[in-house]
């Protein structure tokens, strides 16, 4: 099968939605498929191919203000691009209407002979008084392009009430299959306290912390990406009320801080030990308003084990 993904970005950029593409992207051309993705780039000047883990990768030129937005450059070169590039393709399946980027090429590859998948990533609108009222106007421009999906794929029911609730004339082609995790998670035991390794789990930390969750007792300290947008505040409540039962310090990192200075006070506040325990600290940063309080990292701590 011939297959190209778009994403608004792609490793080595760090993200959520850039480590999907990049796991299912390989993983399909492990197994012989031909995979190639598009995916914007704010340093590029031109466009330029590369291969990356067996996957071409074609990285476009974008303007990216605060790691945001993604909005194409060169876009009738992009259209011209898109269009010779999916030809002869079998499915185009595109990632995140928060990105201009990716809307762009879906409008574009949707009058095309490929079958179309989106995977929205839908947070329901924007973290910021801004991107809220931004929203409003975008909201209209995604509900045209989704209606050249073939399959819009949420990853959580919550996530496809949202899309259902918002664009009701793609309801019928919504279809939920959660994430999954990597294969090297068979390989690791539970042993408590002595385990050596780190748990992440993108956007089911509501479950992950307030259903079941003794094995918080063995845990030294917990680096936190919250989405009151999909539990809402009493969610926030339930994890943090669950934190302070299981004996942590909650403490919140301001949206404005920079990644390296959190990273560092991160560092000297647990001193972790072994140090590889911070290298999944990069991928924590999160906006989101709260009683008109941002908030990028949620870390609590134990100070007695």
């Amino acid at each position: 099968m011939k297959l190209v993904f778009v994403s608004p970005s792609y490793y080595p950029s760090v993200g959520g939605v850039e480590y999907v593409v990049k796991s299912v992207a390989e993983r399909l051309a492990r197994i012989d498929h031909e995979v190639i993705v598009i995916a914007g780039d704010a340093r590029a000047e031109n466009h330029r191919e590369e291969e990356v883990n067996g996957v071409k990768v074609v990285r476009w030129p974008i303007w990216s203000p605060g790691q945001a937005y993604h909005f194409p450059r060169r876009r009738s070169e992009l259209e011209r691009f898109l269009r010779e590039l999916t030809r002869g393709y079998d499915v185009v399946h595109v990632h995140s209407v928060h990105s201009v980027f990716s809307v762009y090429s879906l409008s574009v590859v949707g009058d095309g002979s490929a079958r179309v998948v989106v995977t929205p990533h839908y947070h329901g609108g924007g973290h910021t008084a801004l991107r809220r009222l931004l929203w409003s106007v975008w909201r209209r421009v995604v509900a045209k392009a989704l209606s050249k999906a073939d399959i819009v794929h949420a990853v959580s029911t919550r996530e496809a009430s949202l899309i259902a609730k918002h664009y009701p004339h793609v309801k019928g082609e919504i279809v939920v299959i959660p994430n999954g995790v990597g294969e090297d998670v068979y390989s690791y035991r539970w042993c408590g306290q002595n385990s050596d390794y780190m748990l992440y789990a993108e956007g089911a930390e509501l479950d992950v912390l307030t259903n079941n969750n003794d094995w918080l007792t063995y845990v030294k300290a917990l680096v936190l990406e919250l989405h009151p947008n999909v539990y809402g505040l009493d969610g926030l409540k339930r994890i943090t009320k669950s934190l302070w039962k299981a004996g942590f310090h909650v403490k919140i990192v301001r949206k404005d801080i920079d990644t390296r200075i959190a990273l560092r006070r991160w560092i000297e506040t647990i001193s972790p030990s072994p140090i590889w325990l911070t290298l999944m600290l990069w991928k924590v940063i999160v906006s989101l308003m709260l009683k008109r309080y941002a908030i990028s990292y949620c870390i609590a701590i134990k100070s007695k084990m």
